[in-house]
């Protein structure tokens, strides 16, 4: 597969943006979201959000919604995809998760020393590694087990391991913990490792 070797290290920088999008929205709501949508292809002018397209197309949500979709495939262009005769389809708007040239050079120019998959795991351990992977997305002690194969209790000692280390921050709403990556874990989770004999992030 022609992406196969560079995968692992565009997942995660998928995977660290769409958690900055929710660590967003939850901070600032959605006209903060809106506005942090990189700019200046994205300017949020209320009611409007203007996207610079090639063409002008003027598209009402009527409470539709319209779905973010980070790519790593384009890095000065957005697109719009939508459907102007379904009045119900959800418009998806694609959104560049790399802006800078040089971390796109160093994305798709990383394959050669050991994969960011596999750093993480030598240097966290490899259920560790996927627990914060797992977190990047937001999610609960319960859901954490689940999705890592084991007890409830393992799983809050991950949290509290990675918690500890400043890669996770937990919040507690209702009785039920929040767990989401910090900056730093996001920041771990998006980087590219080149084989350093000390296993750390170049």
């Amino acid at each position: 597969m022609t992406v196969g070797p560079y995968w692992a290290a565009a997942r995660s920088r998928l995977d660290a943006v769409r958690a900055q999008y929710a660590r967003t929205f939850l901070e600032r709501g959605v006209e903060g979201l809106l506005t942090s949508l990189c700019p200046p292809l994205v300017r949020w002018i209320p009611p409007v959000l203007e996207v610079r397209h090639p063409r002008r197309v003027d598209v009402h949500l009527g409470g539709r919604g319209l779905v973010l979709a980070p790519t790593v495939f384009s890095w000065r262009e957005l697109s719009l995809l939508y459907d102007p005769y379904d009045d119900e389809a959800v418009p998806r708007l694609t959104v560049p998760a790399v802006t800078d040239p040089a971390d796109g050079s160093a994305l798709w120019h990383g394959g050669n020393g050991t994969t960011a998959d596999e750093a993480l795991g030598t240097l966290l351990g490899r259920t560790r590694a996927t627990a914060l992977r797992v977190v990047a997305d937001g999610c609960g002690t319960t859901e954490l087990a689940r999705r890592l194969g084991v007890t409830p209790a393992a799983a809050s000692q991950h949290a509290t391991a990675l918690r500890g280390a400043g890669l996770i921050a937990t919040s507690r709403r209702g009785g039920r913990a929040l767990h989401v990556t910090t900056a730093l874990g996001r920041e771990l989770l998006g980087g590219t490792w080149q084989g350093a004999g000390d296993g750390a992030p170049l």
